[in-house]
């Protein structure tokens, strides 16, 4: 192989890499994780890990809560409850059959299953209000486009190499 079509097979592997990071799923549905901070964590007794965090994207915006499970080393951490401008999330307590998630005017439980379930569609507020609708949003389309152009990117820089290879290999067979 020639030092071009190596270069063509590492920079194509970087472009795939760099797409398959883009794409690589966040922990929340609701907020962004770059502007929160944790501010408490617990244990259930099976082992998962349920964590507090406190999100502010500074001052054109409201304070916003988010509390995250993980259920061990290969499990991806994922949103269960969001709440934007409240109610405001004050503490996690984990016991031996629910979770407790406390505000100054609520107390939300849930047991280990219900917080399964809610990996997949997370309990969201705001102002109070349950809100449980989410569509795409434009951030998340444009990552996703983003991802799926750099991978077609990448392949496509490769597809001349593979080409040649099986060109050179078709001769070889003859």
């Amino acid at each position: 192989m020639m030092f071009a079509d190596s270069f063509r097979v590492f920079v194509s592997a970087i472009l795939i890499i760099a797409a398959a990071w883009l794409s690589f799923p966040e922990r929340n549905l609701y907020g962004s994780p770059t502007w929160e901070e944790l501010s408490q964590e617990c244990a259930t007794p099976d082992g998962t890990i349920v964590r507090l965090y406190v999100g502010n994207a500074g001052a054109t915006t409201s304070f916003w809560y988010s509390v995250t499970t993980e259920y061990g080393f290969w499990s991806l951490e994922k949103q269960v409850m969001y709440a934007y401008s409240g109610p405001k999330l004050t503490s996690i307590a984990c016991g031996k059959d629910h979770v407790i998630i406390s505000s100054p005017n609520y107390e939300f439980s849930f047991t280990e299953a219900e917080l399964h379930s809610l990996r997949e569609a997370p309990r969201a507020y705001s102002a109070g209000e349950n809100n449980r609708t989410r569509s795409w949003s434009l951030s998340a389309f444009i990552k996703l486009a983003a991802s799926l152009t750099i991978a077609a990117a990448g392949l496509h820089l490769i597809r001349p190499v593979y080409l040649r290879i099986l060109k050179h290999r078709a001769s070889d067979a003859v």
